[in-house]
């Protein structure tokens, strides 16, 4: 049975073949996609199911935002901001937390050289994303691009600039 064999794959950690093969496997119905796209997720599959997103058509817009936050809780962060057209479901009001997940997942290069893509973000959230940023490993990449950061006061611009992070307790 195809789509019990579809979810053990995905299971035991093979997410990755499933989705690259889905086509191949007849018979499972729609209503099943979302979970097996969850599935994959976790076994392995985040990136094959980002570039093949248009063939599980049981996935509607109001499954977008729990797709992208479990691929970035899964460390594809920057193949969601890559990628983030191909997910119209998200209201703008997620765009905040989403950019923030997939830092955390990986994105941080991805939503520095993409910010114009999420319309939800205010200059007022720029602080916030620029030191999840730093946090998260992504510092050195915020240099060539800092001037898209609006909300950030002359202080913490200069950190970053010298890449002197162990300043930051001082001007934060």
């Amino acid at each position: 049975d195809h789509p019990e064999i579809v979810h053990e794959l995905s299971k035991a950690g093979a997410g990755a073949a499933v989705i690259d093969n889905f086509q191949k496997f007849d018979g499972i119905p729609v209503e099943e996609h979302r979970g097996i796209v969850l599935e994959a997720i976790k076994g392995g599959g985040s990136y094959q199911i980002i570039q093949n997103f248009e063939k599980f058509r049981g996935i509607t817009e109001k499954d977008h935002t729990e797709i992208v936050y479990e691929l970035s809780k899964a460390g594809a962060g920057a193949a969601v901001i890559d990628n983030f057209q191909k997910f119209t479901g998200i209201p703008v009001g997620e765009h905040r937390s989403i950019v923030l997940e997939a830092i955390k997942g990986g994105g941080s290069y991805g939503v520095i050289r993409n910010l114009e893509k999420f319309s939800g973000i205010t200059d007022k959230d720029h602080r916030y994303i620029v030191l999840e940023i730093i946090k998260s490993g992504g510092g050195y990449y915020l240099r060539n691009d800092l001037d898209k950061f609006k909300g950030l006061d002359a202080p913490l611009r200069q950190v970053i600039k010298a890449g002197k992070y162990e300043a930051l307790p001082q001007v934060l």
